[in-house]
This record gives C-alpha cells, sequence and structure tokens, in this order.
C-alpha cells in the first residue's frame, strides 16, 4: 500500500493551509494522484478540480453509435451500451450516477436513463415524434427535452422518476437542445422563431422567454458553466462550426476559433476547461481545451462526438 502526506504552508504565516493524508493500493496510484490534484485546486478555487470526472460520449468504433465513458484525460474508454442502434444526446445527473440519452433501440427515438456502475437501463418518454436532447435539473428531480410528440418541436419537462411531461414553449417554431442553469431558475434553448437558429433564455417554467443572440444567423448547442455567468455553444464562421462563448448579463459573444468543424462543447464540472467534438483531423474526435486554448485529443479511433461531462457530484 502506497501512503502520501501532502501539506501546503502559507509561507507568511507558517500556518498549514492544506495538510492530508492519501492511502492507496499501488494499482491506484493514479487514482490517488488524481485525489490530491482535485483537493489542492479546491484549497485554491473553492471547487474540486475534474481529475476524478468522466467524459461519456457517442462512438460509431464498434460500429453502430453507442455510449462510451472514459476518464476526462481520455484514458480507459469503455463501452456503456451495445444496443446496435442509435445512441444521441447524453446528459450526466447531477450526483454523478445516472445519464439521461435518446436512443433508437425500439426502433423511434425515445428518452433512457442509464446507471454506468450498474448496467441499468430505464425507460423515461417513448410517445409520439422524436424525443431527444435531455438536460437535468441541478437537484436531479427533473428533466427537460426536446419532443416533437404534437408536430412541433418544443421543449418539455418530465420527472427524472418517470411521469407525465409538462410543455414549457409552444411557438410556431422549432424549440430544441434546453440546457438547464446550474442555479435551476432559467433554461437556454435554440429557437428559430426569429427565422434562423438562436440562443434564448426562459425560466424553468415557461415564462419570461428573451433572446440572447443577435450577432449573426447560427447558434446552437447551448451549454452552462458551473458559475452560470457564461454559455458555451456552437455558432457558423465563414461557412464553418465554431465554439463561441456567451455572456449571459451582456450577451456578449466572443468566438473561439480553431480548424475544422468544432461542435457539442461542455464545460468541465470545474469550468476550467470545454470538452467539444471537432473533425480537424478528418473524422469527428472528443478534443478538451484549457483556458489557453490548448486543444488535447482525447479519441481516435471510429467516430466520436457529442461529449458530456460529469461523473462526480455538483459541489454546492
Amino acid at each position: 500500500q502506497l501512503v502520501v502526506e501532502a501539506r501546503l504552508v502559507d509561507l507568511v504565516s507558517g500556518e498549514y493551509a492544506f495538510a492530508k493524508r492519501y492511502r492507496a493500493g499501488l494499482n491506484a496510484v493514479k487514482v490517488l494522484a488524481h485525489t490530491l490534484a482535485n483537493d489542492l485546486v479546491q484549497v485554491f478555487t473553492g471547487r474540486p478540480g475534474p481529475f476524478l470526472s468522466h467524459i461519456v460520449f457517442v462512438s460509431s468504433r464498434t460500429g453502430a453509435r453507442e455510449l462510451w465513458m472514459m476518464n476526462w484525460d481520455g484514458s480507459d474508454p469503455r463501452q456503456l451500451t451495445k444496443h446496435g442502434s442509435i445512441a444521441m444526446s447524453p446528459a450526466w445527473s447531477p450526483d454523478g450516477k445516472r445519464i439521461a440519452f435518446t436512443s433508437f433501440l425500439r426502433g423511434k427515438p425515445a428518452l433512457y436513463l442509464l446507471v454506468p456502475e450498474q448496467g441499468y437501463l430505464k425507460p423515461l418518454w417513448s410517445k409520439g415524434g422524436v424525443n431527444s436532447s435531455p438536460t437535468w435539473s441541478p437537484d436531479g428531480k427533473r428533466i427537460a427535452f426536446a419532443s416533437s410528440r404534437d408536430g412541433n418541436t418544443d421543449i418539455w419537462v418530465i420527472p427524472a422518476e418517470g411521469g407525465p411531461p409538462t410543455r414549457l414553449t409552444a411557438a410556431r417554431a422549432i424549440d430544441t437542445n434546453p440546457a438547464w442553469s446550474p442555479n435551476g431558475r432559467q433554461i437556454a434553448f435554440t429557437s428559430s422563431r426569429s427565422g434562423s437558429p438562436q440562443i434564448y433564455l426562459m425560466d424553468s417554467d415557461g415564462s419570461n422567454v428573451r433572446r440572447l443572440t443577435f450577432e449573426g444567423q447560427f447558434y446552437d448547442e447551448a451549454s452552462w458553466s458551473p458559475d452560470g455567468m457564461h454559455l458555451v455553444c456552437t455558432t457558423r464562421v465563414n461557412g464553418r462550426f465554431q465554439l463561441a462563448t456567451i455572456n449571459v448579463t451582456t450577451s456578449t459573444v466572443q468566438i473561439l476559433p480553431g480548424p475544422g468543424n468544432n461542435e457539442s462543447p461542455v464545460f468541465s464540472p470545474d469550468g476550467s476547461m470545454i470538452a467539444f467534438s471537432s473533425d480537424r483531423t478528418g473524422s469527428p474526435q472528443i478534443y478538451i481545451t484549457d483556458a489557453q486554448g490548448k486543444p488535447r485529443q482525447l479519441t481516435t479511433e471510429g467516430t466520436n462526438h457529442s461529449p458530456t461531462w460529469g461523473g462526480v457530484p455538483v459541489q454546492k
């Protein structure tokens, strides 16, 4: 067994800012190192680091589009579903224990819940049309999603334990890709009600709808930063998909340019990095980038896209 003692000393006062002892078997040295790194990040930022988190994504490496999971750095990839079907739009629950996603398992796009540690699969909603793009409320009790059950694609919300859904939007437009804010008060979503896909905000009960983006003709796939101050999304620049961040208060947009098409961005649980898919090397692959914009490729086999970053409980 390996025992590590970590101490962080304030050089001015001479007092310990951090002191902790870690124990691990020799086959778990990497987990020990990541645990220590997480704790040190929390000392400096007040929020644990991403080093024990996981990324779930859609991969075609076995032929069908299945859900896979890997560590935050791309190590230890393992297959979660073996349905021989099409899986789409996975979303981690806030407690890091469940994944909501869309699957064509029974021939039509329906919502399911998956518990990775148990392999447990639960149907959530399958009635009418296309049901996709699930997003969890911060308390894990509700799931918002897009559904065309009444012909038009709108945003609905359903209890995470199952039950009838409630409709949130009813515009004569396509409303899709909802994203629940960290404080639970707002939902960002994509709507074509202005003539082109733009990001809108609404209160979590569907009221107080307001447009957030005005520059450009395309914004989609919004995802919140953990502090709720920014959204990261996909936009289109010179015919290519690029990542952008949006200040929720000022609506200021900052483009994050990169080679190829870059889509499906999502923040790490601590907000220090962004995972996304890019075809810059030919086929779509999963990348992460830090605040300095330095990308790191995590996947190489098959096509890989639609990352969701979590697998650790959200710190309140």
